[in-house]
């Protein structure tokens, strides 16, 4: 009978709710914990954000379980499952506390958990499907089973592979009296078909056994997701030890021994377990670490802005491949160097010590347009971002600064304005043109006409029709030049803020004027 299915009888009685501590301080935790275990019948959850509410609690109401984060803000789960076994209060130390983890899920701390004399320890996210059985479990609504290694009360799981029933009997007694749990198989493709279900952490293998499976079938692979094998050996001898060894066997045993052999070499599997899993776990997490270090460090190679970061003096720490592009000067020219030295044009006031004072009162800021100057001595406008630069514990270790050439946006800018300025000159020439030609014309002809009727007119009153004429002509060529101008120079007029066009220094067109 499969003992993983036994469930005890429950009666949910009107009053008669189990009830539940959780204690965890993230309430996204809370409401992961609480959404995985609503199909759970009988139960009544309470919530704590920290040991000392949970402490307050118990000291009121004794739960049936407690579910505990290991990462409290005040006391740590370890210490808070120590506490409840002084006794904290009468009926604490038989409380059976669930130890759940986030941040640490290696075996060492699966060890510190077993010796606060934890129920179970649950690594999240991973083990968040295990956590209604668990629960169960420590509401001894089910029986456990084998499979159930989240438990603390056992070891461990130990297979033991052996034709010799006497034999088998002697090391599953003594390794269940100290807490480890054994299943026996007559073959080694037994033992290797129920490893879908549970896999050991030891094996003990009888040599030679039943079976035709070859050991580097079963025993290969990657050495931390494997068993620690233990030869049953009744003439040991080098090479075939040495071939035994070769195909997964880590250590054995010379039979006949005596039974606290059994355990000593299950205690001492058990380490060399924890630690290829410790390894496994490291490397995980390495791997990890190593692929998110890798895609930043491409995201900023190969960026087209120019990225930098420098300590609270402005000592530039990091210079991407956008800023060698940007600004001319390599890596290995600036790392190391004031940035305040090589990027601040002549008469540039504000120097890092003065954007860390800024940053550590806004945490980040924009400036749309700041002057930089290159290696070659152009000084150039960027838009730039600063970014405070501080550690998990809020120390200031400096700021990065994304920046950007903004010389042909300026540019562009700068055509766009030309260009509004340009429409705005001829739509004025224009209208002018069409408002102030005709009465020049009519000026225009009757001065010639005057001219020409006054022939015994003053010669001072002929040179005033002159000059009237001439006027009248300047004023069209003027207008004329107005609406030529392909390029206007401006010029400060005599009004302080007003300026005017400077004709004489205007390009115009290639048409001639009238």
């Amino acid at each position: 009978m499969d003992r993983t299915r036994l469930r005890v009888p429950f009666n949910g009685r009107s009053g008669g709710l189990a009830p539940l501590l959780i204690v965890i301080p993230e309430e996204d935790i809370r409401s992961q914990v609480r959404a995985s275990l609503e199909d759970i019948e009988g139960i009544e959850i309470h919530f704590a954000a920290t040991a000392h509410e949970a402490i307050r609690f118990i000291k009121q109401r004794i739960p049936a379980a407690v579910l505990a984060e290991v990462s409290l803000t005040d006391l740590d789960g370890f210490r808070l499952c120590k506490l409840l076994r002084l006794p904290l209060v009468s009926g604490s130390d038989q409380i059976p506390v669930i130890l759940i983890s986030c941040a640490y899920r290696d075996v060492l701390a699966e060890h510190v958990a077993r010796k606060a004399h934890a129920f179970a320890f649950l690594k999240l996210p991973g083990d968040t499907h295990l956590l209604p059985r668990t629960v169960e479990l420590a509401l001894r609504r089910l029986l456990p089973g084998p499979g159930d290694s989240q438990l603390l009360g056992q070891k461990g799981e130990v297979h033991i592979v052996c034709d010799d029933n006497a034999l088998a009997h002697a090391i599953s007694t003594a390794i269940e009296m100290d807490h480890w749990h054994s299943t026996r198989f007559r073959s080694l493709s037994d033992m290797a078909a129920s490893w879908d279900k549970v896999r050991p952490q030891v094996v003990f293998v009888d040599v030679p056994v039943r079976g035709t499976l070859d050991w580097s079938s079963i025993f290969s692979g990657e050495e931390f997701d494997r068993p620690v094998v233990v030869a049953l050996l009744r003439r040991p001898e080098p090479d075939g030890l040495i071939e035994l060894m070769e195909h997964g066997v880590d250590d054995y045993l010379s039979l006949p021994c005596d039974a606290a052999k059994f355990v000593e070499a299950c205690r001492n599997a058990r380490v060399k377990y924890n630690f290829r899993s410790t390894y496994r776990e490291f490397n995980e997490q390495l791997l990890k670490l190593r692929k998110v270090s890798e895609y930043l460090e491409l995201v900023i190679t190969n960026s087209h802005e120019a990225i930098f970061t420098c300590d609270e003096s402005g000592i530039v720490r990091l210079w991407n491949k956008g800023a060698e592009r940007v600004y001319g000067y390599t890596s290995d020219e600036i790392v190391g160097k004031n940035v305040d030295d090589y990027l601040n044009p002549p008469g540039f006031s504000r120097k890092s010590p003065n954007v860390v004072r800024l940053l550590q009162q806004r945490g980040s800021m924009t400036d749309p347009e700041v002057q930089r100057q290159r290696k070659g001595g152009e000084v150039f406008p960027v838009s730039a971002t600063y970014t405070l630069l501080t550690d998990g514990n809020g120390k200031t270790l400096g700021f990065s600064v994304i920046e950007r050439d903004v010389t042909p946006i300026k540019a562009l800018e700068n055509e766009k304005i030309k260009s509004a300025r340009l429409r705005a000159i001829t739509q004025t020439a224009v209208t002018a043109n069409d408002h102030i030609n005709t009465p020049l014309g009519i000026i225009l002809g009757y001065a010639q006409f005057l001219e020409l009727k006054l022939d015994s007119a003053d010669p001072q009153d002929k040179a005033a029709l002159e000059v009237i004429q001439q006027q009248v002509h300047k004023i069209k060529g003027i207008m004329n030049k107005l609406k030529l101008i392909s390029d206007p120079i401006v010029k400060n007029y005599s009004i302080e803020g007003v300026t005017m066009l400077d004709l004489s220094k205007s390009q115009l067109s290639n048409e001639t004027s009238n």
